[in-house]
């Protein structure tokens, strides 16, 4: 085993002696990402590729407000017990994980039009009534 460090300093461990390990282990990993949820949401990307064309939100912008309520509303039917959505028979979870990647991806394109109201207080509050959990 071998400890490295990258540009920035981070601490790089490598299993292998393969000059190319430091690089690959460089790079954004997806070792962490649970495949079932990516295959899930994919199923939902296809649905909505075929209704609305693939990858349409990179040819047109699209507004914030219309995919964060499209995941809330997804998100409400999961948590309110109905895990298939009607229309597509697919999970509400992987239809509302499809609205994040979309934001996440329009707005990565520069097509995210950012209609969300002036900041708020909503992450201060949280933050100043979390509380401190011990772990031992």
């Amino acid at each position: 085993m071998q400890l490295l460090e990258d540009d920035k300093g981070t601490l790089l461990v490598t299993k292998d002696g393969n000059p190319k390990t430091p690089f690959g282990l460089a790079k954004p990993g997806l070792q962490n990402v649970p495949p079932v949820a990516v295959l899930e949401v994919g199923r939902v990307m296809s649905f909505g590729a075929a209704k609305y064309g693939p990858m349409n939100w990179r040819h047109d912008e699209v507004s914030y407000s219309t995919y964060y309520n499209a995941a809330i509303r997804h998100l409400f039917e999961a948590w309110d017990g109905n895990d298939l959505d009607f229309e597509t028979g697919l999970p509400h979870l992987a239809h509302a994980a499809a609205c994040l990647m979309i934001l996440l991806d329009a707005k990565a394109c520069g097509k995210l039009i950012d209609d969300r109201p002036k900041e708020g207080a909503t992450s201060y509050f949280i933050k100043a009534n979390t509380q401190k959990v011990e772990t031992s």
